[in-house]
C-alpha cells in the first residue's frame, strides 16, 4: 500500500464496497471481494501494539479504533472471530475513564502512542467516537456497561 494512505480511508472504502456488494450482489463479485480482503490486510497491519488504530485525519487513536472496528464489523469480524477487533475492543475498554467517557491528550499524535487527558478526563466527541466503534463492533451483546457509562457521561455533560 502507498504511504498515504490512511485507516479512516481504507475504512470507508470497505464500508462503501460493503454496501455496493448489497446492492448489486452479483456485479464483479470476486474483484469486490478481493479489493475487500487488501482492505483488510491494510487495516489490520496497521494495529498498534496497545490494540488501537492511530487515524490521520482525526482524534488520532480513538478515532482510528472507531473507522477500523465499524468497517471490520461492517464485514462479520467480531469479537469472537477476529483478534484485530477483541484486541480494539479491548483497548478502548482500557483507555475507559471513570466517568464513563473518553479523553485522549492531544500530546497522543506527535508522540504516536496513547496518552491521556491531563487529570483524566473525558471528551464529549472523543466519547462519541469510541461508543460507535464499541456498538458497531458488538460491545452491548457482550457487556452494555461501558455503553451506559459513555451514555450517562454523554447525557450529564
Amino acid at each position: 500500500m502507498a504511504e498515504r494512505e490512511y485507516v479512516e480511508c481504507t475504512s470507508s472504502i470497505i464500508q462503501a464496497f460493503v454496501m455496493f456488494k448489497q446492492l448489486y450482489p452479483d456485479y464483479m463479485t470476486k474483484e469486490f471481494t478481493k479489493s475487500i480482503e487488501i482492505a483488510v490486510q491494510f487495516i489490520e497491519s496497521k494495529q498498534m501494539l496497545d490494540g488501537s488504530w492511530c487515524g490521520n485525519w482525526g482524534i488520532c487513536f480513538i478515532y482510528g479504533t472507531w473507522f477500523a472496528l465499524s468497517r471490520l464489523a461492517a464485514i462479520d469480524k467480531t469479537y469472537n472471530n477476529c483478534l484485530s477487533t477483541r484486541r480494539g475492543i479491548d483497548f478502548l475498554l482500557s483507555v475507559q475513564n471513570e466517568d464513563g467517557g473518553w479523553g485522549k491528550s492531544y500530546l497522543s499524535c506527535p508522540e504516536q502512542r496513547y496518552i491521556p487527558l491531563e487529570g483524566g478526563g473525558s471528551n464529549l466527541v472523543q466519547t462519541s467516537c469510541a461508543m460507535v466503534g464499541l456498538i458497531h463492533a458488538g460491545q452491548a451483546k457482550r457487556d452494555v456497561m461501558p455503553l451506559h457509562n459513555a451514555a450517562k457521561f454523554i447525557i450529564s455533560s
